[in-house]
């Protein structure tokens, strides 16, 4: 009634189905710009996450690849979206933790 549940879902080990490159991207937005580049960002397959982050970048991504030529086309392909000025990509090694917290 109150909406608390948004949704039920299965947690997936994504390198069982071949998705062995986890990257977190940071990226730079003009100003004015920042809801229409995270639209077109979210939009993407491979994108697992977008949020809006405080500090020297704008918008944080995380997503998903099978292999390192599919990451690098994505990476090169948002750097032609208009309004985005700059990116940063990190490579995720290993997963610690990565599930939903408990509620008291």
């Amino acid at each position: 009634k109150e909406k608390v549940i948004k949704s039920y879902t299965t947690y997936i080990d994504y390198s069982k189905i071949g998705y062995d490159f986890d990257v977190a991207i940071k990226i730079r937005v003009s100003k004015g710009r920042l809801i229409d580049v995270e639209e077109k960002i979210a939009s993407h397959k491979n994108v697992f996450a977008v949020y809006d982050i405080t500090g020297d970048f704008d918008v944080l991504i995380i997503a998903k690849f099978k292999n390192r030529k599919s990451l690098d086309a994505y990476i090169k392909k948002i750097q032609t979206y208009p309004f985005v000025e700059r990116t940063e990509t990190i490579l995720i090694l290993n997963t610690i933790k990565e599930k939903l917290i408990s509620i008291e």
